[in-house]
């Protein structure tokens, strides 16, 4: 991951910050912290920074996830391969859920702040799942900023235990 880091760091710091929020593997969990701790943000500018870069996978998926699927398949076998294997993996843990909790569970799926949940499986499954978008993302996105607000606060906690200490 510092090699990411690194590459990100050349960049201004609330777009590094942005564009960490937008990756599928840490999303605002990754950007919030870095963006605060070293990019040296100001904890708002590192949320809203972090809220806005991951907001744009959740529109780019929810609106455009069944397009990219079908061109894919047309023109990269590879590409399709790896789609599929993400939806076969996203509705393996997420139907459940889906099913229990309805519209709810995309709520719960993004504002957890846990490995493998957040905006990017919420929005694959709404798509799996064929919820409309105009219900599809209130939900991710109110998972999303709530998902933000508790990384701020665990960061901001950690930071001030942390200095308190040293």
């Amino acid at each position: 991951m510092s090699w990411l880091i690194e590459i990100v760091s050349k960049l201004p710091a609330d777009v590094a910050t942005g564009l960490l929020a937008i990756l599928p593997v840490g999303e605002l969990r990754l950007a919030i912290p870095v963006g605060i701790e070293v990019f040296g943000l100001r904890p708002l500018q590192a949320f809203f920074v972090s809220l806005i870069g991951n907001a744009v996978p959740a529109l780019v998926l929810v609106f455009g996830l069944d397009w990219i699927t079908r061109w894919a398949n047309e023109h990269w076998a590879w590409a399709h391969k790896i789609i599929m294997m993400v939806y076969s993996r996203t509705e393996r843990v997420t139907r459940g859920k889906y099913e229990k909790y309805g519209l709810a569970a995309l709520f719960i799926l993004t504002a957890i702040p846990f490995p493998l949940t957040g905006v990017w499986s919420a929005s694959v499954a709404s798509v799996i799942f064929k919820i409309n978008p105009k219900h599809a993302l209130p939900a991710i996105l109110g998972g999303m900023i709530t998902a933000g607000i508790i990384v701020l606060a665990l960061t901001i906690g950690t930071e001030g235990v942390v200095r308190s200490l040293t």
